[in-house]
């Protein structure tokens, strides 16, 4: 319980204080009452409301754009997804199917090239806060 609770506690930061958000600035940096939303975490509140359909639901409203590395991959939550090494160097677009469970990856005028199933996206997973790889620290 504690490890979980210190992974949460670890991606809770990183959202809030490194990635960039507002004007590639945090949004802790921007919304400093992030701090903390003022409500009690309880257990048993996550588990009436957490949904995993949510979830997907929400990441499938977003693109995120990739270079192709020589090797023909793409980084997705530090896995590599195969692209096609003819597509080394060029720009793709990675977007979440919530009706496939998987990612899509698109060409830059969005023509589908390849899907990939998404392990990483599943209750247990999350939970665990296990799909990247931890960060070093500056």
């Amino acid at each position: 319980m504690a490890e979980l609770q210190r992974h949460l506690a670890e991606a809770d930061r990183i959202q809030r204080e490194e990635y960039p958000s507002c004007a590639g600035r945090p949004r802790l940096e921007v919304f400093p009452q992030l701090r903390h939303s003022g409500r009690r975490y309880t257990r048993a509140w996550e588990e009436r409301t957490w949904s995993l359909l949510r979830v997907e639901e929400q990441l499938a409203e977003y693109v995120a754009i990739r270079r192709v590395a020589a090797t023909g991959h793409v980084s997705v939550y530090d896995h590599g997804r195969y692209v096609g090494v003819q597509y080394r160097g060029q720009w793709v677009q990675v977007q979440y199917d919530p009706q496939k469970h998987g990612w899509v990856i698109s060409d830059s005028e969005g023509r589908e090239i390849r899907r990939h199933e998404a392990p990483e996206i599943s209750r247990e997973q999350i939970k665990k806060l296990t799909f990247r790889k931890p960060r070093k620290k500056k």
